[in-house]
Formats: structure tokens, sequence, C-alpha cells
């Protein structure tokens, strides 16, 4: 088995530099050459380029969709653009030939994403916060924080709230739903996140089924609410189509109750939050 031995060796790319062990299989090769970085993504690290934003722009390995008979899935390398979606990559000359590849000099802990948001609210009916004993029923439930398109089945009406700052190092391409959902039954209140984005599918849409299957803390403005795992494949829709939605709701979670409320003690600010998953 081969392994990586950057030896401190830097660029300028020298042939000399690279060398070949045959009896133990080692592999010596100048630390920031393209046979460096790929070696690194064959180990399932994200690399960059000199000049990339690398919150956004990295080169990454990620697999295809899965064939019909489901017989495994082709692994390529994927490259995400400055507006963070990510796409099949074939590196060019200059590329190959650069000596300017990086490895982030430190990689958060977790998997970490955030956003600044400002908080929104749609209305439907009677308050459903409103407990005294002559308040009528409310069969339609109200929403705080955000969603981006509205008139959704059993979902907000309209879209509300405004969703920027988006720094993402998770496979997410697109938050389109984040809710508190209260109904006058509180048991049936619930924190909602749902996510959009375009192929590949199966490939990417498995990742973000295992990420929340990990333990997620949301941290607003320095306050940590911890949300915990899900179980489930998170509402998977349309999976011979172009586009995936995933979605999944906290009901009897203390923390996301605080965070229900916290959304609905600031509509009209901006709050800061990040997630991130252990």
């Amino acid at each position: 088995m081969s392994e990586i031995n950057n030896a401190d060796l830097k660029c300028p790319l020298k042939p000399e530099l690279y060398n070949i062990n045959y009896d133990n299989g080692n592999i010596t090769v100048p630390e920031g050459s393209f046979a460096w970085a790929l070696s690194l993504v064959c180990l399932g690290k994200q690399v960059y380029r000199s000049g990339w934003d690398f919150a956004k722009e990295h080169i990454q390995l990620a697999y295809g969709q899965m064939s019909i008979d489901k017989k495994g899935e082709e692994p390529y390398l994927e490259k995400s653009n400055k507006d963070g979606y990510g796409f099949s990559w074939i590196p060019t000359e200059e590329d190959m030939l650069a000596c300017d590849w990086k490895l982030p000099e430190s990689e958060p802990e977790g998997y970490v994403l955030s956003f600044d948001l400002v908080v929104g609210v749609e209305e439907n009916g009677p308050d459903p916060r409103d407990k005294s004993p002559e308040a009528p029923p409310n069969i339609t439930p109200w929403y705080w924080g955000y969603s981006i398109y509205g008139n959704r089945s059993g979902g907000p009406i309209n879209p509300f709230g405004t969703l920027v700052n988006f720094q993402n190092g998770t496979e997410i391409e697109k938050i389109t739903d984040f809710t508190w959902t209260q109904f006058s039954m509180e048991d049936r209140s619930s924190l909602d996140i749902i996510l959009s984005g375009k192929a590949p599918i199966i490939g990417r849409y498995k990742k973000i089924v295992e990420l929340f299957k990990k333990d997620l803390t949301v941290t607003v403005d320095g306050t940590a609410y911890h949300l915990g795992g899900t179980t489930g494949d998170g509402g998977y829709r349309n999976p011979t189509s172009s586009q995936y939605e995933f979605s999944v709701s906290y009901y009897d979670n203390t923390d996301a109750k605080k965070l229900g409320l916290l959304l609905q003690q600031n509509v009209g600010k901006t709050l800061h939050f990040t997630f991130t998953w252990k």
C-alpha cells in the first residue's frame, strides 16, 4: 500500500523530487504538486489552488448516481464553484503541472456551515401561542424563520425571512426552509429544516442523510442548541430527476423548542447561525 510522504518537499516542480520505492511501495511527491493533491483527495481530503476561495472553491472525491441494478457507484473528481455548486471536474494541463495546490491549514472540528438569518414570520389565523380559554382553535400553523418558496404542500403559503452569507463546508447546496412551526396543539410544533439541490443525486444525497445522523449543534450568536441526530432518509423525493429534497423535523427536543422561541422573539432581526455536526 502506497503512502504519501511529502518529506517537507516544496515546489518548484523538479523531476528529482519524485521517488518511487518499489520495495515497499512508498511514493514521495513534492508538496503542492498535483500528484500530492490527488493523493490527498483519494484519502477523503479537500484541496484547492492559490487564488481559489477554499470555503466555496475546492476539489474532492464524489460518487455518481447509482446504476439501475444498484451495483455500486462510480467515483469522480468534483469541483465546487464560487456559488458553492459542485460539478464533475477534469483538470487542465495547467492544473496538473501547477505547484500551488494547498490543503487547508486547519480544518473545522466536525462538519460546519453558517449563515445570517433575518427572521420572518407567516401568520395564519388566530395566534397559536394564545392559550387563554376563550382563544379559538387554530388548525393552520404559524411559521417563524425563513422559507424561500412558499405554497408548499403542508408548509408555508408565502416566502418569508431572508438568508444571506451562506458559508458551507458540507454537501448541502441550499437551505430552502428553516422554520419553527407552531400549532395550537403544543405537541405538533416542530423545528423544520428543508434542503434542496441539483444532481448528482444519490451520491450527494446519501452523504446528507449520513450527515444528519450525526449530532447536530446549532449555535446562534454564541449560544449552543443541541438538536442531536436523526433517523430515516429525510423524505427523499424524485430519485430519477435532477433535483433532490431533504427534510428533517425536531419535535420533542428541548433545545429545538428554545430555538423556536428565539425565532419568535426576534422577528425582523438578524441572527448568525452556525451548524456543527460531530
